[in-house]
């Protein structure tokens, strides 16, 4: 009897864990037709002897780097590779594909292209025109050739979801914002109010993606956009704002890792980028997060626009690239696409 009540609490859990990840799956894949492989999957062309050498181990360490701020350590990129040789039309549809190339006619360069052999594809192209120029050019465009294919990732995301997006949801948030993320269709509002709206894109008892959109006012004379403001009021809107069900108990900041933040443009806006980890206070939930915060169009309010995820028994990366990519797609409404 203790096998059997076993195996149906796996068997729920998995079929728990398959709901949410289809909702990934399917804004990670497309059709078959076009390309292969998983989210994060990427295959490096290159000759075995210099994937064997110290070259290799560089490129292998520096994809295989954690993604930032999860709970525990998970490679941001799965890694494999295939001589040029045999690099035939099975490989050449991959997702992700980074070739390098040395030969003494080369130029030293790094180019990016799109489509190459299938869509929607991401090709990063090195050429160098010795060994050591090849180190040097991966070593010092390693940022970049990450930033790009992570990207690739994102975009995929955006692309699907706006394919089965839930346009009522959008319209809301406009209404409330004057801007909106791009929402998968099986968002749905969980809470709102004149300065904030908590959605969720997934929600079960395993897995959970939400999205809480708030704003709140500028303060003439106040740096709005210093470090210290953002995470304070980002602090100050997850405790009004997220629903808990213990007393007592509030969403807050990890207490043992600082959250980060950087500022970026992307889409033409410009925007602080929070990244850390959430805990609930007085309670025993957490997982990583994400907020985009950024001045509104007519510079009264600030807009902030984040995802966070709990998946306490499954790896995080997948489902975190899924609510960053809801995060990134925000744009002000009107805006050229």
């Amino acid at each position: 009897m203790k096998n059997l009540l076993t195996l149906i609490l796996t068997a729920l859990m998995l079929s728990c864990a398959t709901s949410c990840q289809y909702l990934v799956n399917k804004a990670t894949y497309t059709d078959p037709s076009t390309i292969s492989g998983k989210q994060g999957d990427v295959l490096v062309v290159i000759n075995k002897d210099y994937w064997d050498s110290p070259l290799g181990q560089m490129i292998r360490d520096s994809l295989k780097q954690a993604y930032p701020m999860l709970p525990q350590p998970e490679a941001r990129f799965k890694v494999s590779n295939v001589a040029p040789k045999g690099f035939t039309a099975m490989f050449q549809i991959q997702r992700n594909i980074i070739r390098v190339d040395i030969n003494p006619s080369n130029v030293n360069k790094v180019t990016y292209r799109k489509n190459v052999w299938a869509t929607p594809q991401c090709v990063v192209d090195i050429k160098a025109e010795n060994y050591n120029s090849a180190e040097e050019l991966f070593n010092s465009n390693a940022a970049q050739i990450k930033s790009v294919i992570e990207g690739a990732e994102r975009e995929r995301i955006i692309s699907n979801n706006s394919r089965y997006s839930s346009v009522s949801i959008e319209h809301e948030v406009n209404k409330m914002f004057g801007g909106s993320p791009v929402f998968p269709k099986e968002t749905k509002i969980y809470d709102k109010g004149e300065n904030h709206m908590w959605l969720a894109t997934c929600n079960t008892d395993y897995i959970k993606q939400y999205i809480l959109i708030y704003k709140y006012p500028v303060v003439n004379g106040e740096d709005m956009m210093s470090e210290s403001s953002l995470i304070q009021n980002n602090m100050k809107a997850v405790k009004s704002y997220i629903p808990v069900t213990r007393e007592g108990s509030y969403m807050t900041h990890s207490k043992y890792i600082s959250p980060e933040v950087e500022y970026l443009t992307y889409n033409n806006k410009s925007f602080a980028e929070i990244r850390g980890l959430w805990d609930l206070e007085n309670d025993y939930m957490g997982g990583p997060f994400i907020s985009h915060v950024m001045y509104s169009p007519d510079g009264k309010y600030m807009i902030g626009v984040e995802g966070f995820v709990y998946a306490p028994k499954f790896d995080k990366i997948q489902y975190m690239r899924a609510v960053e990519a809801v995060v990134y797609s925000f744009d002000w409404e009107g805006s050229e696409k």
